[in-house]
């Protein structure tokens, strides 16, 4: 969520005001209810009430953020269900035999039910935005502390390299464009994995 600009930011609302372990309790008590029940109006419901908890949080600006990204994904996996899922009995559409997937038919409950995890997962995605944008995650970090400093150290470090390895990743894609033959997407990929274990093992020893 810190790379699509949902951060915690102080306002002046009951969410911000409550401490830290109660705001994120509510976000993952919708959160969950969002996984745990199948009824799309269960779905709806969550989206509803996190997209209005964003608005009176003052924080609707950074939840209609996350629904750029969370719409096009939510979409996205309406349109793939049908084609991979092979349940339902209701054919609405024959594609025949399509090597190598086989024999490919789309089913009405397969349509159905591709809707309805694409809106569990728009709902998912909006109660976690709520959370990153109104629950402090300094608050957080003390909880932890009280469990186990080391486990609060790892996930303060954890978190505040998230950024830093951002920047990593984005010079060595554009090193690789300015490149004759620029290398794959994998080598990018393995020269930030090198570097942010190189960054972790400074860190600790600092």
């Amino acid at each position: 969520h810190g790379a699509l600009g949902v951060r915690y930011e102080r306002r002046a609302s009951p969410l911000h005001a409550a401490r830290a372990v109660v705001g994120a309790s509510w976000a993952l008590a919708l959160a969950t209810t969002a996984l745990l029940y199948t009824h799309p109006l269960v779905a709806a419901t969550v989206i509803a009430i996190a997209v209005a908890a964003g608005v009176l949080a003052r924080v609707g600006g950074r939840v209609a953020l996350m629904l750029w990204f969370a719409v096009p994904f939510a979409l996205l996996i309406a349109l793939v269900n049908p084609f991979v899922s092979r349940d339902g009995l209701t054919v609405i559409w024959r594609f025949g035999e399509i090597p190598p997937f086989g024999e490919l038919d789309i089913t009405l409950e397969a349509v159905i039910y591709g809707a309805l995890l694409g809106a569990r997962a728009l709902a998912l995605l909006l109660s976690t935005a709520v959370m990153s944008a109104t629950v402090d995650p300094d608050g957080l970090l003390r909880v932890f502390r009280r469990v186990s400093f080391r486990s609060a150290l790892t996930a303060a470090l954890g978190v505040r390299l998230v950024p830093v390895l951002g920047r990593d990743a984005r010079r060595l894609d554009e090193a690789r464009r300015c490149r004759a033959e620029p290398p794959g997407r994998v080598a990018v990929a393995r020269a930030v994995a090198s570097g942010a274990l190189d960054r972790a093992a400074d860190v600790a020893a600092t």
